[in-house]
């Protein structure tokens, strides 16, 4: 036989052809499609594959750091505030949903 050729679905994806097979299974058109709740455990890290980084350029920052960096310099520029916000301050939280 053939050895089986990896293939990389992105998690969004994934979660979205769960999302239409809940709602074929809703309509009763497909009692076998997959589910998001089968594309959830699909998604659990002990079901996934390390797989080799695909070729081509690799990114001269890591993403921790380089994201640490933008807000270092968010926050210099005084466009993010100085302070982690606390969440029981009134003017840091969401709408209210009901």
């Amino acid at each position: 036989g053939r050895r089986p050729r990896p293939v990389r679905i992105p998690a969004p994806a994934l979660r979205m052809a769960g999302l239409l097979g809940d709602a074929l299974d809703a309509l009763g058109l497909a009692h076998d499609a997959p589910t998001s709740g089968k594309m959830r455990e699909i998604l659990q890290a002990d079901w996934s594959a390390r797989l080799p980084a695909p070729p081509g350029p690799r990114p001269r920052v890591a993403l921790p750091g380089g994201f640490a960096d933008a807000v270092s310099a968010y926050r210099a520029e005084g466009l993010l505030p100085r302070r982690r916000p606390n969440p029981g301050d009134r003017e840091h939280r969401g709408p209210r949903l009901r």
